[in-house]
């Protein structure tokens, strides 16, 4: 009874929300399980827009000696299955913490960089995310592995001063 109770629900959970006569039964059940923390959120994964794991948080410091270091989170697209699998939750929290709904956990993230990646006390650090963006195709296609134009930009996202 449990099995059958819980394969519904997966599967309702799961339904596009394109499909109009589950629309209303899914957005009762995904309340419900948002609120005893179950729901799953929308799954990005599949076409038309799937989002790539594909950027790079990168820091920039300087310590009170005068040097400067750099810091590089690790690069998804060059990571094992066992440890994405191992370390999904850091691949998550890399991936959001540049949304604007997330500045007091970056200012925090700052901070903790500061504190860890340098033997003497850091002066300032700044917060860059690296990404590469595939270019959609006119026709609107998926275009061949070796014919895709990736580009790449590097955004800005925040800078920390420090009084040592």
């Amino acid at each position: 009874m449990i099995f059958c109770i819980t394969v519904a629900v997966i599967s309702l959970d799961v339904i596009p929300p394109t499909w109009l006569w589950f629309s209303q039964p899914k957005l009762w059940l995904s309340n419900v399980l948002n609120r005893v923390g179950l729901w799953q959120g929308q799954w990005t994964m599949f076409a038309p827009d799937p989002i790539l794991n594909n950027a790079v948080l990168s820091a920039e410091f300087e310590d009170e000696e005068g040097n400067t270091k750099y810091w590089d989170s690790p690069d998804w697209k060059h990571v094992g299955t066992l440890e994405k699998f191992y370390r999904f939750r850091y691949l998550n929290f890399y991936n959001r913490i540049h949304l604007d709904r997330n500045a007091p956990a970056l200012k925090d993230f700052c901070d903790n960089l500061a504190r860890n990646e340098s033997e003497s006390a850091v002066v300032w650090l700044k917060i860059f995310r690296n990404s590469t963006t595939m270019l959609a195709p006119d026709d609107g296609g998926m275009p061949n592995r070796n014919d895709a134009i990736w580009v790449s930009r590097s955004d800005f996202l925040t800078e920390r001063r420090y009084d040592p």
